[in-house]
C-alpha cells in the first residue's frame, strides 16, 4: 500500500471515531435531561396540601375539636391539618399585636409534633391551663406551651415566635382553652362556684380594702389597691405563673412590690408585700379572703 492511501485510510478512520464519540455524548446528554426534567414535574403535580384553611365549623367537624378566639383577638383563621393519622385543628389569631397559632388534636402527641415548632435549646418551665398541666418551652423569644386533656384524650399547644414573656401564652391559653370535659378533680361536680374568677376583676376583702384589676396588654396590667385610712398605691403588674407581680411606689417614693394570686381552695385571693421598707406597710403583710366585689 502506497504511503497516499495509507495517510487517506488514517484520516477516514480518524474522522470515523470523532462522529461515533459525539453521537454518544448527544445521546447520553439528551437521555439526562429528559429523566430530570420529567420526574420532579410530576411528583410537584402529585403533590397535596395536607393544611387548609377552613370555616370555623368545617373545622370543627372535621377535626372535631372547637377552638374559641379570646374575646381581643384579631385577625384569626382557622385551619384543618391532616397528617394522614390525626386531623390537627388549627386557629391562628393576633392579640395586643402578638401572632399565635393555637392547635388541637385527639391522640398522642409532643410538643414538637403538635406545635410544628422545633427548638434545639429550649429551657422548660411548668404551668397549669385550668386544670391541665402544662409545658412551656422556650428559646429566644419563640416559646410554645403544650398541656393534654386526658379524659377525652386531646392534645393542646399554643406558640408565639415574638413572646419576650413566656407567661403571656398562659394569659392566652385561658382565654382561648374550652374544656372538653368536667374538671375530674371535683367529681364532675362543677357549678359556678367551683370555678376561680379570672384576677381580671374588682376585688374586696372583709376589711373594706380594695384591689382593681384591669389588663392593658399582652401580660400587662394596671393595678389599684386601696386599703382605707392607710394609703391607694397605683402598679403595673405582669402574670408571673397564676399570680400578678405588683410594682409601685410607698407615699414616700421607695420601690415597693406586691403579689396578688389566687387561693383555689376558697375561690378567694391574698395579696402579699414581698419587698417594702415602709414602716406602715412592711414586707411579708398579708390581705387575704378578697373577692370579687358585688356589682
Amino acid at each position: 500500500m502506497t504511503k497516499k492511501v495509507k495517510n487517506m485510510a488514517l484520516v477516514m478512520t480518524l474522522v470515523a471515531a470523532a462522529t461515533l464519540s459525539a453521537c454518544v455524548a448527544k445521546n447520553i446528554a439528551t437521555e439526562s435531561t429528559d429523566s430530570t426534567a420529567s420526574t420532579p414535574e410530576s411528583t410537584v403535580a402529585n403533590m397535596e396540601n395536607p393544611m387548609k384553611e377552613v370555616s370555623q365549623d368545617q373545622m370543627v367537624q372535621e377535626a372535631g375539636i372547637p377552638l374559641y378566639p379570646p374575646t381581643d383577638a384579631k385577625d384569626v383563621h382557622y385551619y384543618v391539618i391532616d397528617s394522614g393519622e390525626h386531623k390537627i385543628a388549627q386557629m391562628d389569631f393576633t392579640l395586643y399585636g402578638k401572632p399565635y397559632t393555637y392547635r388541637a388534636a385527639y391522640g398522642s402527641f409532643d410538643p414538637t409534633e403538635l406545635s410544628g415548632i422545633y427548638l434545639s435549646n429550649p429551657t422548660e418551665s411548668y404551668a397549669n391551663v385550668s386544670y391541665c398541666e402544662g409545658q412551656i418551652l422556650t428559646e429566644g423569644n419563640t416559646s410554645v406551651l403544650f398541656w393534654e386533656d386526658k379524659a377525652p384524650g386531646a392534645c393542646y399547644s399554643i406558640s408565639c415566635n415574638e413572646c419576650e414573656d413566656p407567661s403571656a401564652l398562659i394569659t392566652a391559653a385561658e382565654e382561648t382553652f374550652s374544656p372538653l370535659q368536667d374538671d375530674t378533680s371535683k367529681d364532675n361536680e362543677n357549678t359556678d362556684q367551683d370555678i376561680m374568677p379570672s384576677l381580671e376583676n374588682n376585688w374586696t376583702d372583709d376589711k373594706c380594702n380594695e384591689v382593681k384589676v384591669t389588663k392593658t396588654g399582652d401580660n400587662s396590667y394596671d393595678v389599684t389597691v386601696n386599703i382605707p385610712r392607710l394609703c391607694e398605691l397605683k402598679a403595673t403588674a405582669s402574670m408571673h405563673g397564676d399570680s400578678l407581680v405588683l410594682k409601685t411606689q410607698d407615699p414616700n417614693g421607695n420601690a415597693m412590690e406586691l403579689n396578688f394570686g389566687p387561693d383555689t381552695s376558697t375561690h378567694t385571693c391574698t395579696l402579699r408585700v414581698t419587698q417594702s421598707s415602709w414602716d406602715l406597710l412592711q414586707t411579708g403583710t398579708e390581705f387575704a379572703n378578697f373577692v370579687v366585689a358585688a356589682g
